[in-house]
Order: structure tokens, then sequence, then C-alpha cells
């Protein structure tokens, strides 16, 4: 791999394989912390969070998410079939056509029709006019269809309209809706699931917490104490995740596809629907694809990590043991490395980028004997001139452990757990 490793288990302390540096941000200062103040906060002071672990941010910016799915929802969905439904009791009156065409909305978009009925009719020996052809009369493409509709209600035709009794100027000709508003329910519905996901979990307060430890409990570990890292993403969480996200996705992408399979059938097919549905269709795949991958590296094996000691900051040398919960026949190599990430982001016009740059990465075991993969320990002093874990304003530091192994035929071993590393102590 071109990265100096501990290949046998001795208590040699590797040097880092790549020049240390500091991230860009952090150029010109050799310690983190100037101050007890600081030093304090250490990497738990976030910025973007409030003091009660909620992140306000997140939730205002999954507000207009939520809202535009919801009114979506309710006006082109929801609405016309509630109205619908309530048609069901309205009073059949004739009425004649006095006007019927197809009318063209053209934008940057490209071009819509919709349909567009005029009538007149009696109720209670008073006149009365309409326009209203059906609920949720929505412009959309497919311009022959809306011409086969018009065609039936010729001007000055006779035809037979619903009236609202307790609002007799309220009718309207068919009650029929077709399926666009279920179409749109499910499609405004990914827009609501996410927008209520963001506001929920910034609205939700939360510990800070690295590596598995509570950052509150990082600094009551004793130098001589080991504690446990946990990974990244649970494995079994991110599998199950994965699964359900998948079946969601593919469920919604498959109504559109079935909403104009049925309307092709009446002769109404609305070509933006099977648009709609091929394009999310072809991510499910992939959601697909990406489901049985972690299905499947559910059988490789996990590592169990202990770090030691309790406090880990810049010069500490750092004891890592672990052992393989599962076969390790499955593995053909092993790597483990220690690497230190500047996480930064920023404006780029209206979009928010986030960029890593990883300037530490060091090997620290590498072997290909599968008699070394089920247990082991090395050791590495962190250097003195580096940075500890850390957040301020649009930048993070974060370190962690990378266990790497490729696995024949099969996905790979690929897991992340990460650590804590706190500033250095400053002499009083």
């Amino acid at each position: 791999m071109g990265q100096l490793c501990l290949k046998n288990h001795d208590n040699s302390s590797p040097k880092p394989s790549k020049a240390v540096r500091f991230p860009g941000f952090l150029k010109g200062f050799s310690r983190f912390g100037g101050n007890k103040k600081k030093e304090q906060k250490g990497f738990s002071s976030t910025s973007g969070q409030s003091k009660s672990g909620r992140n306000l941010f997140l939730s205002l910016f999954g507000l207009p998410f939520f809202a535009m799915g919801l009114g979506f929802c309710w006006l082109g969905g929801i609405s016309p079939i509630l109205e619908s439904r309530e048609a069901l009791s309205w009073e059949e009156v004739p009425c004649k056509i006095t006007d019927s065409f197809v009318e063209s909305h053209s934008s940057s978009d490209g071009t819509t029709y919709s349909v567009e009925i005029r009538y007149s009719y009696e109720w209670n020996e008073r006149k009365y006019d309409g326009d209203q052809y059906t609920f949720g009369n929505m412009s959309s493409s497919g311009k022959a269809s809306k011409k086969e509709i018009v065609s039936k209600y010729p001007k000055g035709s006779m035809a037979t309209c619903l009236v609202n009794p307790i609002d007799p100027s309220d009718s309207v000709i068919t009650r029929e809706v077709g399926w666009l508003p279920y179409g749109i329910i499910a499609f405004s519905s990914i827009f609501i699931a996410v927008g209520a996901g963001l506001i929920i979990t910034g609205l939700r307060k939360k510990k800070p917490s690295i590596g598995g430890v509570k950052a509150t409990s990082i600094s009551q570990l004793g130098q001589d104490e080991t504690f446990k890292l946990k990974p990244e993403a649970g494995r079994i969480a991110r599998t199950i995740g994965s699964v359900i996200f998948a079946i969601i996705w593919n469920g919604f992408a498959c109504i559109p596809i079935y909403i104009y399979l049925q309307e092709r059938k009446k002769g109404n097919p609305e070509w933006f629907l099977l648009l709609f549905g091929v394009i999310f269709g072809i991510l499910g795949l992939l959601l697909i694809a990406n489901a049985v991958r972690s299905l499947l590296a559910m059988r490789n094996p996990l590592p169990e990590i202990m770090v030691s000691p309790g406090k880990l900051m810049p010069g500490s040398h750092l004891n890592l043991s672990w052992r393989m919960q599962g076969s390790v026949r499955r593995l053909s190599n092993l790597a483990i490395y220690i690497e230190a990430q500047e996480i930064a982001r920023f404006q780029k016009g209206t979009r928010t980028v986030t960029d890593k740059n990883t300037f530490l990465q060091v090997c620290l075991f590498e072997s290909s004997h599968k008699g070394d993969f089920q247990r082991g320990s090395v050791k590495f002093q962190i250097p003195e001139e580096t940075v500890p874990t850390m957040k301020i304003d649009h930048n993070e530091i974060t370190w962690q452990i990378v266990f790497v192994g490729d696995v024949p035929r099969w996905p790979d071993l690929s897991e992340t757990y990460p650590m804590v590393l706190q500033p250095a102590q400053v002499e009083s």
C-alpha cells in the first residue's frame, strides 16, 4: 500500500508516513488552546448549535422542504380527492356547454395543457354558470388526451353536471380525478419526509459523542484507563436503514409508472409521469444494489477496538489493541490506519460545499498472513506538533481509526472508528 506499517506485533512506534502539516485554517499555530478557557471547551465547542445541543439551523433548513411538500400534497393531491368524495352526495343537473377548448401554458420548463369547459345550468329556477371540469384540474403534458376530453363536450351540446345543494354555485362536470392526485401525494411525500427528518433531527437534544464516548465523560477518564471505540455507524442499523430506504424509494417510484399504465389504457397517457418514474426507478436500482451490498457485508468480521490512555493528546503514546468478531478466513489482507481530517464548509454560489482534506495518515498495521488478523496490538506516538479534535465555525478536525481488508468476490471490509484527541494541556 506504500505506507509505513507495523507488520509484527512489536512495541516500536512508527513515524508518520506523511509529513505532519496543519490544516489551512490553523497554519501558524503549534498548539490548539492558548488558554484554559479554550482548553475546557476542546472538541465539544460547536458553532451552529445552540447551548441546549439542538441544531436550529438544520431545522430551519428543513422547514421549506416540509412546507412545500405539505402544500403541494394538499392542493394537488388530498384536496381534490376529498372534494371528489364529497361530491358523491351532489345532485345531477342538466347543463349546456357554452365553451370548451384546450388551453396551453408555456414557461421556461416547456408547454403544458389543461381542459377548459364553460357551462350554464339552473337550480331552483335560478341560472348559474360553472367552469370546473374536474376537481384539481391541473395543467400537464399530453395535449392529445385533453383534446379527446374536449371533443366529448362540444360548444352548444348538453351534458350533466353535479351541483352542491348547499352552495348551488359550486358545481363540477365529473368528480373523477384520475390517478394524478395520487402521484402528486407520492411525490410530495418525499419532500415532507425529508423536511420532517431535518426538523426533528435539528430539534432533538443531543449530547456530544465522539468515538462512542460522551464528550462530558472524556475528561473524566484517567491517563491509564482503556476505553472501547465504537464504529462510526452500527453495521445492523446501517443495513436496516439502507434496506428500508430502498423499499420506500422504489415504492414511490412505482406509483407514477403504474398511474401512467392505467391512464394509457384509457388513452390519456401522461408522459411526464413515465419520465418521472423512470428517473426515480434508476436511482431506486442503485439503492437496491447498495442495500444488497450492505446485507452481504454483514458477514464480514467486525473489529472490536480498545484504546488507551483515556486522555489522548498530541505527543501521547496511543496503545491500540483489537480482536475480530466473526471468521477472518474471508479476509485476504488487513490494514489499520490512523487518520486526521480537516472538514471545511463554505458557500459556492448558492450551494454549500463540504471539502475534506486528510492531513495525516499513518498505516499502523498491515499483513496478508491470516494468523495476524484475529487479534493484535500496536503502539504509535501521536505527533506533538498536530491539532486535536475540534469544531469551530465552518471547520472541523476529526481523528479516526480505519480498518480495511480485501474479501475476494465479496464486499470488502471497511470500518471507521472516530476517536478523540484532546488539546494539549497548557502550563499555568
